[in-house]
C-alpha cells in the first residue's frame, strides 16, 4: 500500500520569488521512476487537458482524457490561487473516451492552478489565467 505525504507546490513570480502552497495536498505517492525524474502515476492513461478558452473571460471548460475506465470513489477538479488557497472545485464523474466540464469561476481576475484529483491522488496540474 502506498504511504501519504504532504505535496507543497512553489511558484516562481516576477521570474525570483518562490511562494510557498499554504493549503498542501495530501496525496499517495505511488512510485517513483529515477530515468525520467517524475512520479509514477496509479491512474495510467488519465489525462488532465488544457482548459479552453485560456486565459478566460467569463467561462472555461476543463478536459479530461480517459484511455480506459477506472473505478474511483472521488474525482474533482481542485482550483488554487497562487498562494495555494482553494477557491474552487468542482466534482466529476469520468468515463473512458474525452470528458469535458463546464466551469463558471467566483473568483477575481488572476493565475491560478487547477489539479485533478483521483482518490485523493494528485493526477496532474495546469494552469489557468482567469480575467479581463
Amino acid at each position: 500500500s502506498a504511504e501519504k505525504f504532504m505535496i507543497a507546490q512553489t511558484t516562481t513570480v516576477a521570474g525570483a520569488i518562490d511562494v510557498l502552497q499554504t493549503d498542501p495536498i495530501v496525496c499517495n505517492l505511488v512510485g517513483f521512476n529515477e530515468d525520467t525524474d517524475k512520479i509514477l502515476r496509479i491512474y495510467p492513461g488519465i489525462e488532465l487537458l488544457a482548459c479552453e478558452p485560456n486565459p478566460s473571460k467569463y467561462s472555461t471548460k476543463f478536459f479530461v482524457r480517459l484511455t480506459r475506465q477506472y473505478e474511483y470513489r472521488d474525482a474533482h477538479i481542485r482550483i488554487t490561487d497562487i498562494l495555494g488557497k482553494e477557491v474552487g472545485k468542482l466534482n466529476l464523474t469520468l468515463h473512458q473516451g474525452l470528458n469535458e466540464f463546464s466551469y463558471e469561476p467566483t473568483f477575481e481576475s488572476g493565475i491560478y492552478t487547477y489539479s485533478l484529483i483521483v482518490d485523493g491522488i494528485l493526477i496532474q496540474g495546469r494552469k489557468l489565467i482567469h480575467g479581463n
